[in-house]
């Protein structure tokens, strides 16, 4: 299991204003940007009522996914690694559930909140940034897991394209991508005051197709997911 690089995690949570998930919308502003990530949760000090995309628990679509379908694709003791991981709760349910997961997330503030959370896991909280994968990480996963981060980059072509090679670069050869999105708003509350730009299933198949990647799970209708119009979509390699 990779050693997470959490060096400078804590002098990382120093300065800066605490921000409220109202006051978030201007540093989303169709970018991917994981600087205002790191800048959220450095100055949230561990309130995670100040990071409105925290939910102290697994993602509840992945969660559907994984009671569902996910034996189709993916056995426990799998190498599984979930990008943009932020404060654990997937990378400790895959754990649980017997996969050999680790979480990769550009935000040292993160990764330090993560590993006092889940400690038997902090050496697989990894600093890096799907934008750049580290050569280590390349080519290494039977499961790669991107609940959201995609969709940090919706409005931006050039951005989202390449946030899709990075999630790509970590895929096996015979490995499947797992990614979790929403044609609505992203939040619990679905409020979105840190997000403006849904995806919907076609942008990620088509922005896959791109990578060299199709569905390998039936590409879900609008909304049929839930509600919120949240969905889920394994691709593979198709060369």
């Amino acid at each position: 299991m990779a050693t997470a690089n959490l060096t400078h995690a804590e002098s990382a949570r120093t300065s800066g204003i605490s921000v409220r998930p109202a006051a978030l919308s201007a540093r989303f502003e169709h970018v991917y940007a994981p600087s205002a990530c790191e800048s959220v949760y450095a100055s949230a000090e561990g309130d995670h009522s100040l990071v409105p995309w925290a939910r102290l628990g697994p993602d509840p679509t992945l969660l559907r996914w994984l009671n569902s379908i996910a034996c189709e694709h993916v056995r426990p003791g799998a190498r599984v690694i979930v990008t943009g991981c932020g404060l654990g709760d997937d990378v400790a349910e895959l754990n649980a559930r017997g996969f050999d997961a680790i979480g990769l997330d550009a935000s040292p503030s993160a990764l330090a909140w993560a590993s006092r959370r889940f400690p038997a896991l902090a050496d697989g909280f990894v600093l890096a940034d799907i934008a750049s994968t580290p050569p280590r990480l390349q080519r290494r996963f039977d499961l790669v897991v991107d609940v959201d981060t995609l969709q940090t980059a919706a409005g931006d072509q050039t951005d989202r394209e390449t946030l899709a090679r990075g999630l790509t670069s970590l895929l096996h050869p015979h490995g499947a991508l797992l990614v979790v999105a929403g044609a609505g708003p992203i939040g619990e509350d679905q409020s979105a005051d840190w997000i403006d730009h849904p995806m919907r299933p076609e942008d990620v198949v088509d922005l896959m197709h791109v990578q060299g990647l199709e569905p390998a799970s039936p590409v879900p209708g609008p909304c049929e997911d839930d509600a919120t119009g949240r969905f889920a979509i394994v691709f593979r390699r198709s060369r």
